[in-house]
């Protein structure tokens, strides 16, 4: 009986999904410095407006409120890059047990 051509060809899929998850890692890192740069500057936007409102300055109070609002965004988004940091972990993780 004839063999068919060619044996059994593995998927490039797994190499190349490690590949792209490897990128993302980076990408992740690079995101990293960015993020808590944002974060302090948002804080020292936060304290110059509280600083503001202490002296009765009436433009404190608008400076304060938009440092808040950008607060809680930056905080959310730390939310999320921590979500797919810690994905990519638990990934490495399991792909190491499997070996």
């Amino acid at each position: 009986m004839p063999r068919a051509k060619g044996g059994r060809r593995r998927s490039r899929a797994p190499k190349r999904a490690a590949q792209r998850l490897a990128e993302m890692r980076s990408q992740l890192l690079d995101i990293e410095a960015p993020l808590r740069d944002a974060m302090h500057y948002v804080q020292a936007l936060h304290f110059i407006g509280t600083g503001l409102i202490a002296d009765y300055d009436d433009a404190g109070e608008p400076v304060a409120a938009v440092a808040h609002a950008a607060s809680e965004r930056l905080e959310k988004v730390k939310e999320i890059w921590g979500r797919i940091h810690e994905s990519g972990r638990t990934t490495r993780k399991k792909r190491r047990n499997q070996s």
